[in-house]
């Protein structure tokens, strides 16, 4: 009998640790805190600056693929079920959050890798 008990707990231990390691892999990579820089880019709106920067929002971060063609927003996902998700609006014109962004906040904002990170 003391067989039976001493061969299910060690399968019950074989088949929990590949779920108890990827718990807590998951786990960490969920609660890491990352600092982003505290140095702000100076913007004077010269054409090589404008010209940088849509080089960034259109082929190198992506921008473009959740807030659209002109940062105006840009409905991702829309389901009766499941709800919308939709990328905000990023331009300084109505409704839109770029306003309130300051130099500092935009260059936090293009130092991060968002490939990896959750909707913004």
């Amino acid at each position: 009998m003391r067989k039976k008990w001493f061969f299910g707990l060690g399968l019950l231990a074989i088949l929990a640790l590949p779920f108890a390691l990827a718990y807590f892999l998951v786990e960490g990579s969920l609660n890491r805190t990352y600092t982003l820089p505290e140095e702000s880019l100076p913007v004077d709106g010269s054409p090589g600056q404008v010209a940088r920067g849509e080089h960034l929002v259109t082929a190198l971060l992506g921008c473009t693929d959740c807030h659209g063609p002109d940062l105006g927003g840009k409905m991702l996902y829309d389901d009766a079920l499941f709800g919308q998700i939709a990328g905000s609006n990023l331009t300084g014109g109505s409704g839109g959050v770029g306003a309130a962004y300051s130099d500092l906040d935009w260059s936090a904002l293009s130092a991060t890798d968002w490939t990896t990170r959750a909707i913004h």
